[in-house]
């Protein structure tokens, strides 16, 4: 996620996420392994929109944030 403000941000942000991977349990991890909270917003027969809060997003810069499966 890019952030093109001079500030620091930690908005929610919207994604379209595979809905199996939400089925097997996936995660969404930022770049240090910590998790990010995930709220399902909508489902359709295939993908799932989802809100997504990463922990800061710098100013003029950017955060990765990755679709993680947990082993079952």
């Amino acid at each position: 996620m890019f952030n093109p403000l001079p500030w620091e941000r930690s908005d929610a942000v919207s994604a379209i996420v595979p809905l199996a991977w939400l089925r097997e349990g996936g995660t969404v991890k930022d770049s240090t392994g910590t998790p990010v909270p995930v709220q399902i917003v909508h489902t359709e027969e295939d993908h799932a929109l989802v809100l997504l809060k990463p922990t800061v997003v710098p100013s003029l810069g950017y955060t990765t944030l990755y679709l993680d499966r947990t082993a079952k």
